[in-house]
């Protein structure tokens, strides 16, 4: 079987037909079925059959081979159902690099009912992979990847799961690292999101690593830019982060600096400014409520950083955005 879907072409259909392989319509399957009477030996031990003739285009990566025992007394219709159950949930997470060639698989393994995640379940996974701790923990980045592949989720709402956190840390740490890191069009197996994971955190620590800083500082200096991110309507501190990160507050100053490339106040004030220049331009919000979202209690306080920043009043800067 393959994943993702890789139709047949009429020359593909023909050669599996004469090899004696059963083709599904869509393509995603091919069926090799022996005589069943033969399947175990009076002595109760398999017969190890050599593999069957592959078709001609099945020996690309997303074609794998799973061979299935105690099938006896199940119908093909049955058995095919029972496959592209396995082919949707399981076989993406089975495929890791590891895995024995052909995968061995008991039918009875195909009829277990596996229940769905619980929403609790899914939101804490979640929080492990949008909380970014993974990127310089090795032990966070294992629980991560445990915890995902334990999961099973539908390999489209991984990928959801994955593009959202890809364009939360390319809009936290654009700053940081204005490369983004993109991800690719599709995975066919789970030992190429593991993969692309490895490369994630690769990009994630070149800044600090070329600061030579160890990964439990970089982390905590990640985590306060999270921080500074996702409660900037809040008053914050500097001395307050720092303790949240566990830093003395002189080496928080100092190694934030040297990542970020912004003092601690002065990227706060870029980050809250950021936010405003996007309400500005995607809301109809008076400025007073624009101000409280983005930590200022005083409007006209907020208005003079505004114009500091961006050289024009936050009404001037609604208007020009507006008049384009």
């Amino acid at each position: 079987m393959t994943f993702p879907d890789e139709p047949l072409t009429s020359s593909m259909v023909a050669d599996c037909v004469s090899l004696g392989w059963i083709a599904e319509a869509e393509g995603s399957i091919l069926m090799w079925l022996k005589d069943l009477a033969k399947e175990v030996q009076p002595q109760g031990h398999y017969e190890e059959d050599p593999l069957p003739p592959l078709p001609n285009g099945t020996r690309s990566t997303g074609w794998h081979l799973v061979r299935l025992r105690h099938t006896a007394g199940i119908s093909p219709s049955d058995l095919l159902q029972r496959i592209r159950a396995y082919r949707r949930r399981d076989l993406f997470y089975d495929c890791d690099g590891n895995e024995p060639y052909p995968l061995e698989k008991s039918v009875m393994e195909l009829l277990v009912e596996h229940p769905e995640p619980g929403e609790e379940e899914t939101d804490t996974v979640k929080e492990l992979l949008h909380a970014f701790t993974w990127v310089h923990d090795d032990e966070a980045f294992d629980k991560l990847c445990s915890r995902l592949k334990e999961l099973r989720i539908p390999v489209s709402k991984l990928m959801q799961w994955i593009y959202g956190c890809t364009v939360d840390w390319n809009r936290l740490y654009r700053a940081i690292q204005p490369d983004e890191i993109k991800m690719p069009d599709i995975f066919t197996c789970w030992r190429e999101v593991e993969d692309w994971l490895k490369q994630f955190r690769e990009n994630g620590i070149t800044r600090s690593g070329s600061l030579q800083l160890s990964p439990e500082v970089s982390g905590s200096i990640m985590t306060a830019v999270k921080i500074l991110h996702d409660e900037l309507e809040l008053p914050l501190f500097a001395i307050d982060v720092a303790k949240r990160v566990n830093l003395s507050r002189s080496y928080f100053y100092q190694c934030f600096k040297e990542i970020v490339g912004y003092s601690f106040n002065e990227y706060l004030r870029k980050v809250r400014i950021d936010k405003a220049r996007e309400y500005l331009e995607q809301t109809a919000r008076p400025i007073v409520w624009i101000a409280k979202q983005t930590g200022y209690e005083d409007e006209k306080y907020f208005s003079r950083t505004f114009r500091e920043q961006t050289g024009m009043l936050p009404s001037e800067y609604r208007q020009r955005y507006k008049a384009r």
